[in-house]
């Protein structure tokens, strides 16, 4: 079949391309998003690191500066604080 990947759970081989796979699978469906979330919105924060894959995390005067891959369910919690482009140096 197109596309198949094959692994074996008797000896492991295959494994690591299939959770590859997966992975990529996983994230094709998620949200890329950059946003900058207010110091007093802590529960979004940690609703991040629960429930997303937090790529990257900083902090300036206005918040907390997180790049996440979002899964679409939690999408709307951070579309507010959406920031229109990356300022990673």
């Amino acid at each position: 079949m197109p596309g198949s990947i094959l692994a074996s759970a008797k000896t492991g081989e295959g494994i690591d391309r299939l959770l590859q796979r997966i992975e990529a699978v996983a994230a094709s469906k998620d949200t890329y998003m950059r946003v900058c979330i207010p110091f007093n919105r802590g529960d979004l924060v940690s609703l991040a690191h629960d429930r997303c894959q937090v790529l990257y995390e900083t902090y300036d005067s206005e918040g907390t500066i997180l790049e996440l891959r979002i899964p679409n369910d939690f999408v709307v919690n951070f579309t507010p604080y959406k920031e229109a482009k990356s300022k990673r140096k």
